[in-house]
């Protein structure tokens, strides 16, 4: 089940965006909030980032909200050029820049001058070596010209999980792309493990005061979760029935379960039955769409 934290800390943000230090409501982070984020990872600067970085330890649900982002920046048409660094790669040079660059085409490539082409596709095991290593310049700015070149069309997200795990050299390049992207349509969104602590390490070295109505979350631990109740009314709205229904299922009041469903839209930032259950299939808190937890098909949900 799904750990909703209470509350976030902000340790940087810029014009719009609630300001240092201020402990902000999350509940809306799976919501409201997060589209707003996503929102704002589309805007151009100017001379600042549009970045949100994610931050917490083991367990406070980095990655859910990390997933969350990458499907709703998709839905709005950005490009997301993303990977999932693990631990086991931390020694294989460009391995998370291989993974972020996987679905770029040959005609995007192509777009390159020949150089920087050669040392990128080189340095992501595209091409046969010629026998020295790639210059880190050339693969630098390779990398900065092919995401400027697509964020001429539509914008680009750059979203790296797990980032404490990212390859050095694939966050060297990261870091150059992002510090000379502050004048396009790229935004950052990373998610990190961190214990919490005010001042902690931003990815990439990345300076808070350069974001652009951009947020560092600090995520707290398992503070909220739905309730038994509140998961059995969730998971009766998936057959279609109505409050007075699941009431009769559960042996209380249409008017408890109208309570239940209050609470239920307002944990996942839905404001009708159906993106209730959208949301929480997407969130792993419902089997996904098309089955219930029995394997039977699901009914149209009634409003």
């Amino acid at each position: 089940m799904l750990s909703i934290p209470d509350s976030a800390t902000v340790a940087g943000s810029g014009p719009g965006s609630p300001r240092r230090g201020e402990t902000v409501h999350t509940e809306g982070l799976v919501s409201r909030e997060l589209d707003d984020a996503v929102v704002r990872l589309g805007e151009r600067g100017p001379g600042r980032l549009a970045a949100a970085v994610i931050q917490g330890e083991t367990g406070t649900g980095k990655t859910t909200l990390w997933r969350e982002a990458v499907a709703r920046a998709r839905e709005r048409g950005y490009r997301v050029l993303a990977c999932r660094p693990a631990e086991p790669e931390r020694t294989l040079p460009f391995a998370g820049l291989t993974d972020l660059f996987d679905g770029i085409t040959d005609a995007e490539f192509g777009r390159l001058p020949g150089p920087q082409r050669h040392a990128l596709d080189v340095a992501l095991l595209r091409t046969t070596p010629d026998g020295a290593p790639p210059d880190p310049r050339a693969v630098n700015v390779a990398a900065l010209g092919l995401v400027r070149s697509l964020a001429e069309r539509r914008p680009v997200v750059l979203a790296v999980d797990d980032t404490q795990w990212l390859d050095p050299a694939s966050a060297g390049v990261l870091d150059y792309v992002a510090r000379r992207s502050l004048e396009h349509a790229v935004g950052l969104l990373v998610a990190v493990r961190g214990d919490g602590s005010r001042g902690a390490p931003i990815p990439f070295g990345l300076d808070p005061d350069r974001f652009a109505r951009g947020t560092v979350i600090e995520l707290e631990k398992e503070k909220r979760r739905l309730t038994g109740r509140e998961h059995a009314v969730l998971t009766l709205l998936v057959g279609g029935l109505t409050a007075t229904a699941i009431a009769h299922r559960l042996g209380t009041s249409p008017r408890t379960v109208h309570k239940h469903l209050e609470n239920l839209y307002r944990k996942l930032g839905a404001s009708d039955r159906l993106t209730a259950v959208l949301r929480a299939q997407r969130l792993g808190l419902l089997p996904g769409a098309g089955e219930t937890g029995t394997g039977q098909p699901n009914r149209p949900i009634s409003r």
